[in-house]
C-alpha cells in the first residue's frame, strides 16, 4: 500500500512537471489594455459640472442636491470624489464661502 501511494504520488508531481514544461503554468507575458471608465461629466463631449459661488451655510452635498435633476438621492461617497477631481483635490470640508467652484451635476 505504502508503495503505491508513492508510485502516484511520483506520477502526479511528473505530470505536474510535463504539464508545466509543455503548457506552463503562468500566463504568457500578453498587452493587457486596461480602459479607465471615465465619469459622463469627464468626456470631453459632455461636461456635466456646473461652477457655482458658495454662501454662508452652503455645503457640497447641499449644492451638489440643487443641481441634481433626479428626484433619487445621491452617493455621498460619489459626490465627494467628483468633487474633488474637478476642484484639483480640494476636500469639501476646506471650501469658502465666497468662492466658485465646480460641482458635479448628476
Amino acid at each position: 500500500m505504502k508503495n503505491l501511494l508513492l508510485f502516484l504520488a511520483a506520477v502526479i508531481v511528473l505530470m505536474g512537471i510535463w504539464n508545466d514544461l509543455s503548457v506552463g503554468s503562468l500566463p504568457s507575458a500578453q498587452t493587457v489594455n486596461f480602459q479607465k471608465e471615465v465619469p459622463a461629466w469627464e468626456s470631453d463631449s459632455e461636461k456635466e459640472y456646473q461652477s457655482v459661488t458658495v454662501k454662508a451655510g452652503d455645503t457640497v452635498l447641499s449644492i451638489a442636491d440643487k443641481l441634481s435633476a433626479s428626484d433619487q438621492p445621491i452617493d455621498i461617497a460619489k459626490v465627494v470624489d467628483d468633487f474633488k477631481r474637478l476642484n484639483n483635490g480640494l476636500n469639501p470640508e476646506d471650501i469658502q464661502s465666497g468662492q466658485a467652484y465646480k460641482f458635479p451635476v448628476y
